[in-house]
C-alpha cells in the first residue's frame, strides 16, 4: 500500500494526467470522457497500490511514471483506439513535464559544468535508491564521456507484463525531450534500447570539448 507521503506525490501528477486525459478523450474520440478520467485513475491507485516497491522503496518514482501512462494506453486501447492514438493520448498527458524537462537539461548545458551534472544525474538513476529497477552495466566514466548498458528495466518489463510491450517506447522518448537538447557540453547518443527490439539499452553522454 502507499504511503501517506506517496499519495500525495501521485495526486499532484494525477490531476495534471487526469485532466489531459479527459480533454483528450472528448476532443478525439468519441468516448465518455468523464467516465475515461474516473476509470483512469481508479485503475492508476490499484496498480500502485498492488506493486512492489521494494523494501526501501526505491521502485516508487518508476512505477509512477509507469502506471500513469500504462493505465490510461490500456483503458483506450481497450476501448478500441489504435495504439497510434493511446500513444497520442498519452502524448498530450505528458508534454507539459516533457517540455520542463527540456527546459532543465538544456538550462544545464549552458553551466560550465553541464557535462558533469548531467552525468550526475544518470548516476543518481541508475545507481541511486532506484537501482532496483534495472541490471546495468557502465562501459566508460572518463573525459571522453560516459556509456551504460541496460540488460532489464521494470518499464520495459512491466509494460510486457501487461500485455503492451510497444507502450515502453514512449518511456525511452522521455530521454530524448531531456537530453537530446544537449549540445554544448554534452551530446546524448542512444544505439538501441530493448522497447525498440534491442537486447540491451546502450547510450552514452559525449562530453564535448
Amino acid at each position: 500500500m502507499l504511503t501517506q507521503k506517496e499519495k500525495r506525490t501521485c495526486r499532484v501528477l494525477i490531476s495534471e494526467y487526469k485532466m489531459k486525459l479527459k480533454k483528450y478523450a472528448a476532443n478525439h474520440t468519441a468516448l465518455p470522457a468523464g467516465d475515461i478520467a474516473a476509470e483512469y485513475e481508479d485503475r492508476f491507485y490499484r496498480y500502485m497500490n498492488e506493486a512492489d516497491m521494494g523494501s526501501e522503496r526505491g521502485r516508487f518514482t518508476s512505477y509512477l511514471n509507469i502506471f500513469s501512462g500504462l493505465a490510461a494506453y490500456e483503458i483506450l486501447r481497450e476501448k478500441g483506439l489504435t495504439q497510434e492514438e493511446g500513444i497520442k493520448a498519452y502524448d498530450s498527458m505528458c508534454a507539459f513535464f516533457r517540455k520542463l524537462s527540456s527546459v532543465l537539461y538544456e538550462g544545464a548545458d549552458l553551466l560550465p559544468n553541464g557535462y558533469e551534472i548531467v552525468r550526475r544525474s544518470l548516476l543518481d538513476d541508475l545507481e541511486g535508491e532506484k537501482k532496483i529497477c534495472w541490471d546495468i552495466e557502465i562501459l566508460q566514466d572518463d573525459d571522453r564521456g560516459f556509456t551504460y548498458e541496460i540488460s532489464r528495466c521494470l518499464y520495459f518489463d512491466t509494460c510486457k507484463e501487461h500485455g503492451y510491450p510497444e507502450f515502453c517506447k514512449v518511456f525511452c522518448t522521455h530521454d530524448w525531450y531531456a537530453f537530446g537538447v544537449l549540445k554544448r557540453h554534452s551530446k546524448f547518443i542512444r544505439k538501441f534500447t530493448i522497447a525498440e527490439n534491442g537486447t540491451v539499452c546502450h547510450d552514452t553522454i559525449e562530453k564535448v570539448k
